[in-house]
C-alpha cells in the first residue's frame, strides 16, 4: 500500500498532510514543511510501506513528486506499488 504525504501552500505558510496523521501540520517555511514530509515518508518506509511525497507550489502546480520504497525488501515485494501513474 502506498501512503501519500502532501506539501501545499496555505495562507501564511505551508501545510503537510499525510495518511495516518490526525490532522495537518503547519509551517511558516516551505523548507521546514518539506523536511517534515521527508521524515514522515522515511518513517513509513521504515515500517514497510511505500510513501509518495507530493509538493505543490503557490500557483497550484505540482513542483515535485518523490517515491520512498520500503526499507525492508521482503515487505517491498509484498506491497509493490507502481513507480509512475497514468495521468
Amino acid at each position: 500500500m502506498k501512503h501519500s504525504v502532501n506539501v501545499s501552500p496555505v495562507e501564511g505558510g505551508w501545510m503537510v498532510q499525510a495518511d495516518g496523521l490526525e490532522g495537518p501540520l503547519m509551517f511558516r517555511s516551505g523548507g521546514r514543511a518539506e523536511d517534515a514530509a521527508w521524515r514522515i515518508a522515511r518513517a513509513l518506509a521504515d515500517n514497510g510501506a511505500w510513501a509518495e511525497i507530493r509538493i505543490t507550489v503557490r500557483d497550484g502546480h505540482r513542483m515535485s513528486r518523490f517515491l520512498c520504497p520500503p526499507t525492508d525488501t521482503r515487505t517491498a515485494a509484498q506491497n509493490a506499488a507502481p513507480i509512475f501513474e497514468a495521468a
